[in-house]
């Protein structure tokens, strides 16, 4: 580590003129590059005015002078002028509004975050702005923290990144999220309500990225990683996830626009409503408040269809969380204990994708296409994508000379691999019911009536089955012990009728041999099914049929995604 690892300290005003600015900058020589010009915009972003205390965090690209990306946090206030002790003629407003900003060349969000939330608000205490000097002294204790850093865990990059409330608010979807990041699509985070802090969104958006394993683990010194878990995890996942590491901005400006535009990868949060409305800029658009997804390319949102195996994990991960809260008033707040933490749940999404890649590299050590039977539990359309991704062939590139291999932490095959169970169609229920609540009722209503219904039928079916055969054998007993036929007779009546129950009891223990038994039954399930989750073409797609808005059914430029 060096002093280099903070680039700088700045302090950013609002002009009633001229907009946002950097009013200070130390060191005194340091000089915001032209391509950086941009920076106040995110440093003050759009609705920030609404509240008194906020903050951001941001990544600025390469540019001359800085071959990798600068890791940004600004935190924001905003005081009424007639506080303050002192005021210069460009203070024309009734309030003050600025931010100060740290530039880091690690990804040290949450650490960064901690001591600057407590600068500026003490600069703001001395409500005089023409004391700079714990602005220096800011610098200069980062610099001593960051070097004297041994280990870095992910509290220092994610920490304050609720996973929580977002497993509780967008359930099944956040896996679909993580398998579209895994895609490499373009994902935008925002937040419809007016009242979110920018400070929400993106945390939301590190939260999301969080999930990938190890992620910008490369960005940071080789003595920081070498006993931390993050090292562990970049020795198994190293490839697939290096390449979405410049793909993650938790906060995008509208001068940003353009070069969005022409990325084909990215996950992103914005404050800027014209990006929110742009229907072009993302196939997938996050909506944290309230939380939603609404899938803007039908293709897309068909590849991200959830197979049995994934609905079992993030149920396992739904309902550990909702068992695990602390407060029944607040379900989503943070834990002390391990056990449904956003740690936890980081650690979860990490063992997924280390069976994926090892069942991946099952196949290649094979030297054999992708086992159909192994990886249909990840999807086949999905993985077939996942094949064609720039990350998926980095990592073939690297993993036949990798030391580590994902099979060495996990065997191949998906975590919750196995047969369909009765269950499992109480996952789809629960799944295609809180979906149908965003959906047009007049349509929800009889699908979920349909399913509901034939969910019942099921079971009823089910518990009748076992009922019946419970009759039947209390029947053959008291026939065998007042029977007067003869022993011959009786024996080859017996040993049929057991032979029949064992091939029953023997179908019946799986969903599979239930729905052969009780054909009828399982036809009305099916169609059931189907007609909840199947949608019309493109052409007859009906206005609002969206995850969550009306424009996630209309066709989008992102339709190549």
């Amino acid at each position: 580590m060096s002093a280099a690892d903070v680039v700088a300290v700045l302090l950013v005003d609002f002009h009633h003129k001229l907009g946002p600015r950097v009013e200070f900058s130390h060191p005194a020589e340091f000089v915001l590059p032209a391509d950086w010009g941009h920076l106040p915009f995110l440093a003050l972003p759009d609705g920030v005015h609404r509240r008194d205390i906020d903050a951001t965090y941001f990544v600025l690209s390469p540019t001359e002078g800085f071959e990798q990306p600068i890791y940004c946090v600004a935190c924001i206030r905003q005081i009424a002028s007639t506080s303050l002790k002192a005021a210069d003629e460009a203070v024309t407003r009734n309030t003050v509004l600025k931010s100060v900003v740290v530039l880091s060349r690690l990804p040290l969000f949450s650490l960064l975050y901690d001591h600057l939330a407590t600068t500026t608000a003490v600069l703001f205490a001395q409500k005089d702005f023409s004391e700079k000097q714990i602005l220096q002294e800011l610098h200069a204790s980062l610099t001593h923290r960051i070097a004297a850093l041994k280990v870095v865990d992910d509290s220092y990059l994610f920490g304050g990144c609720n996973l929580r409330a977002l497993v509780l608010g967008l359930r099944h979807g956040l896996l679909q999220l993580f398998k579209a990041m895994l895609l490499q699509r373009r994902i935008l985070v925002y937040a419809g309500d007016a009242g979110t802090s920018t400070h929400d969104v993106c945390a939301s958006v590190l939260a999301l990225a969080s999930l990938l394993p190890g992620l910008w683990g490369s960005r940071l010194p080789t003595a920081m990683l070498n006993q931390s878990e993050l090292s562990s995890r970049m020795a198994v996942v190293a490839g697939p996830l290096a390449a979405l590491e410049d793909a993650v901005r938790p906060l995008v400006a509208l001068q940003e626009m353009d070069a969005l535009l022409a990325s084909t990868c990215y996950l992103v949060g914005t404050t800027n409503q014209m990006m929110i409305d742009h229907t072009g800029l993302a196939c997938i658009a996050v909506n944290i408040a309230p939380h939603g997804i609404q899938f803007r390319n039908s293709h897309v949102r068909t590849l991200l269809d959830l197979t049995t195996p994934d609905l079992r994990f993030i149920d396992g991960i739904i309902q550990t969380v909702l068992q695990t809260a602390t407060d029944d008033s607040e379900p989503a707040r943070e834990l002390d204990s391990w056990v449904g933490s956003s740690a936890w749940i980081r650690h979860q999404f990490a063992d997924y994708t280390v069976a994926l890649l090892a069942t991946a590299d099952h196949a290649r050590m094979l030297r054999a296409p992708f086992d159909a039977e192994a990886m249909q539990d990840f999807g086949t359309a999905w993985t077939a994508a996942w094949q064609s991704t720039s990350a998926h062939r980095a990592w073939l590139a690297r993993a036949a000379t990798m030391a580590v291999r994902p099979s060495h932490a996990l065997p191949p095959g998906h975590l919750h691999h196995g047969a369909l169970r009765l269950g499992d169609l109480g996952l789809y229920m629960n799944r295609v019911l809180g979906n149908s609540k965003k959906k047009d009722e007049s349509r929800a209503e009889p699908a979920a009536s349909a399913l509901q219904g034939a969910y019942t039928s099921l079971r009823s079916g089910w518990s009748s089955f076992w009922k019946q055969r419970a009759e039947r054998k209390e029947q053959e007993r008291l026939r065998a012990e007042g029977a007067t036929a003869s022993p011959s007779a009786a024996q080859g009546e017996g040993e049929g009728d057991g032979e029949g129950e064992d091939v029953g009891m023997e179908a019946s223990t799986t969903l599979e041999g239930f729905v052969a038994l009780h054909p009828a039954d399982a036809e009305h399930v099916v169609a059931a099914l189907a007609s909840t989750q199947h949608r019309p073409s493109r052409g007859t797609r009906a206005k609002g049929e969206g995850d969550e808005s009306s424009t996630a059914g209309r066709p989008s430029s992102d339709s190549a995604d």
